[in-house]
C-alpha cells in the first residue's frame, strides 16, 4: 500500500480516489524552515468529563491552527495537545486568547521541546 512507483501527480490521484485509505495529501516541510521552530506540548484537564463538555473542547481545540495534534488520554490529564508556534510571545497569545477561552478547564500545563531526537513519518506496517 502507497504511492511506491507513481509519479507524485498519480500518487495525488490515487490518493483522491481512495480518501479512506488516504485521509490528507500532504508535504513534509520543516518547521524552522516555515517560520514555526517551537514545538509545545500541552496536557489539558477539564473540570468533568461529560460529553457536552468533551464535544466543546474538541470543537473548540479544532478550530486552532496552531494544534498539531490532539489526543483524549487516560490518566492525569484528558487531553495532550502539540502546539507548533514561531515564538514564545505567539505561544502566549495562543494560551491566554484561545486555549483559556475555551470552557470547562480546570488545568493547563505546558512544556516546551528543547530538540527533536526522532522524527517519524512511515507507521511500522511490515514492509
Amino acid at each position: 500500500m502507497g504511492f511506491e512507483g507513481l509519479s507524485p501527480l498519480a500518487g495525488h490521484q490515487h490518493a483522491c480516489e481512495f480518501p479512506h485509505e488516504y485521509p490528507a495529501y500532504v508535504a513534509i516541510v520543516n518547521p524552522k524552515k516555515v517560520g514555526l521552530p517551537v514545538n509545545v506540548v500541552i496536557h489539558v484537564s477539564l473540570h468533568s468529563q461529560e460529553l457536552s463538555q468533551l464535544q466543546t473542547f474538541q470543537q473548540r481545540i479544532g478550530e486552532c491552527e496552531e494544534v498539531m495534534e490532539c489526543y483524549l488520554m487516560t490518566g492525569g490529564s484528558d487531553y495532550m495537545l502539540r502546539v507548533v508556534v514561531p515564538d514564545l510571545e505567539h505561544y502566549q497569545h495562543f494560551l491566554v486568547d484561545k486555549l483559556t477561552q475555551i470552557p470547562g478547564i480546570s488545568n493547563i500545563q505546558s512544556s516546551f521541546a528543547l530538540q527533536q531526537l526522532i522524527d517519524k513519518t512511515e507507521l511500522p506496517i511490515g514492509c
